[in-house]
């Protein structure tokens, strides 16, 4: 398959999805396709609904504007290897996470989510020419496993007593809803923490962007443990705010975050590194990709009036409403402590991106680099097309805000008529003048530039170095490095993290040389995740004696199973 057919295939794909999903959402009905599976526990059940349209429209937008980037990335690359391999396993991931937001049934969810799994695990190992890519994908490969194994052990429980695992036949365990909450704030708000602790101490931009992803998995999990919370303690507006705000989230982040990793991407293909120590500048270099980069990076930082400031804006009104509603010592002990997880996730995801952004694309160049840019076509047409989405999606809301309901509430039967209208009016109380305020600001914002070109104009505008306080050498060396911005801030949470850092002095008061390095190291992964693959590497390689290499010892492996096998199911050799 060529290249340009690839890009062709995913871009009407994509297209025939948004619509779909689209009717679905405006409609507000729902489509099945159910046929009998000779499958364990399985049947080929496919449902669209409000919901899962929802995760198509975002699948559709990202993944076709994804493979219209794939196009210009790799346009290089197909002169001297073959894409096919590539535009395969998009297809398969494509496919596969579309089967995922509309399959029914537990085993084709978990068949849909094995394929998705393993066409990532390919695609993340693309350029495994690179040890740290190879590495990466190791680490997908067992973190998605471990997910499957959970999630196979979750509808093993859950739906134990049937024969067929249809989500809507599974009966679930009566946990409280005060329980279930406490479990999405440990699990998600902590991660939320973590995830923004870590993105201030590394140092490349997709790492920095994974952790990011960590960070704000964690809001969306808040927003879930509050509707799980509300519904249990019958508190229905805060629920439905916490539902609509879990959400908003997570199509914002989805927005948001593409356009960043697209942005990385150009940065990565201009320069050959990722490692933000060694970039800054690149704004006068790749001045649209910065005025792009920077507006998502307002935008998952959580300011306004940009699309990321919705969703955290709406779970800090669902934690007002639970406190209006409850009143109970809980109700107002679990709101505070969202509040706090809150605050630190969103001051930590400021300081974040004004790092990356700031060292990446601002001040001098760190080392002298051939950078290549290039700024045309499908290598920026997508990142205008997402950057202009969260933009949009901030100062409109108000018009995103009954799709996302309206699936929110087609999951929710129980909820009453009156609590609906309540929390819908809440939502037009609040949406609309936020984005009047926008509108209002950026409105401003225009007038006070035209009022600054039409004076320059009038003016002969010269340039010259900025004040360097007396000093007649300075050098790129003098400014700020990624480490030294996030310093003060990881020292605060030394407790939490592991920081090693080293410092080299040479003289006392006039030291001749100085020099200082830190590293921060990811728990997780010395503790679960590299211990697991090492484990595996032990394994393979014991069993690596295994292939001889000989058909006729290959065939006494498959005459030992089948007597194996004979002896366990058959009672003995017949």
């Amino acid at each position: 398959m060529s290249h340009t057919a690839g890009t062709v295939i995913v871009s009407v794909s994509s297209i025939l999805m948004i619509a779909a999903s689209l009717w679905v959402l405006i409609s507000g009905s729902s489509q099945e396709y159910y046929q009998p599976w000779n499958v364990p526990f399985g049947s080929f059940y496919l449902r669209i609904d409000p919901l899962s349209a929802l995760f198509l429209l975002l699948l559709g937008v990202v993944g076709g504007l994804s493979a219209l980037y794939s196009h210009a990335y790799f346009s290089e690359e197909k002169t001297h290897r073959s894409l096919a391999g590539y535009w395969f396993f998009y297809f398969i991931l494509f496919g596969g996470m579309s089967l995922v937001f509309t399959a029914y049934n537990g085993v084709l969810f978990l068949m849909a989510w094995e394929g998705m799994s393993l066409a990532s695990f390919f695609l993340v190992l693309h350029e495994n020419h690179r040890e740290e890519v190879r590495k990466a994908g190791w680490i997908y490969f067992v973190a998605t496993h471990g997910g499957t194994a959970f999630l196979l052990v979750l509808f093993g429980i859950i739906g134990s007593s049937l024969e067929v695992w249809d989500f809507n036949a599974f009966q679930y365990p009566a946990v409280g809803g005060t329980f279930l909450f406490i479990l999405a704030w440990i699990g998600f708000g902590t991660k939320g923490v973590l995830g923004v602790l870590y993105g201030l101490g590394k140092r490349d931009m997709k790492e920095i962007l994974a952790y990011s992803s960590i960070e704000h998995i964690g809001i969306i999990g808040m927003g879930l443990g509050v509707g799980l919370y509300g519904m249990s303690r019958s508190l229905g507006v805060a629920a439905l705010l916490g539902f609509t705000a879990c959400l908003f989230h997570v199509i914002n982040h989805g927005f948001l975050k593409s356009s960043l990793f697209l942005g990385a991407g150009s940065v990565l293909h201009a320069t050959h590194t990722g490692n933000i120590e060694e970039l800054g500048g690149l704004f006068k270099k790749l001045p649209k990709t910065g005025a792009l980069f920077g507006l998502s990076s307002f935008g998952i930082a959580g300011l306004p009036p940009l699309n990321g400031f919705v969703g955290e804006f709406l779970l800090l009104l669902s934690v007002v409403a639970l406190c209006i509603q409850g009143r109970a010592f809980l109700d107002i002990f679990l709101a505070l402590v969202v509040l706090l997880s809150l605050g630190i996730i969103g001051g930590g995801s400021v300081a974040c991106f004004t790092r990356l952004f700031g060292v990446t694309f601002l001040g001098e160049p760190r080392k002298d680099k051939e950078i290549h840019p290039i700024e045309r076509g499908t290598w920026i047409f997508p990142l205008y097309i997402l950057a202009g989405s969260n933009f949009l999606m901030g100062i409109g809301s108000l018009g995103l805000a009954p799709l996302v309901f309206g699936a929110v509430v087609s999951t929710l039967p129980d909820i009453s008529y009156q609590t609906a209208i309540d929390t819908v009016r809440i939502l037009r109380q609040t949406l609309l003048p936020l984005g009047m305020l926008g509108v209002l600001f950026l409105s401003v914002l225009f007038l006070l530039y035209r009022i600054r070109n039409s004076i320059l104009k009038r003016r002969s505008v010269d340039s010259s170095p900025t004040w360097d306080c007396g000093y007649i050498l300075p050098s790129p060396r003098m400014q700020y490095t990624g480490s030294s911005f996030s310093q003060p801030i990881l020292r605060l949470f030394r407790g939490l993290l592991q920081i090693k850092e080293a410092f080299h002095w040479e003289g006392r008061l006039f030291p001749t040389s100085a020099s200082y390095a830190s590293k921060l190291y990811d728990v997780a992964m010395r503790t679960v995740y590299e211990p697991i693959l090492r484990s595996i590497t032990k394994v393979a390689t014991r069993i690596y004696g295994l292939q001889e290499g000989r058909n006729q010892v290959y065939i006494l492996y498959i005459a030992l199973t089948l007597l194996i096998l004979m002896v366990m199911f058959l009672g003995g050799i017949p």
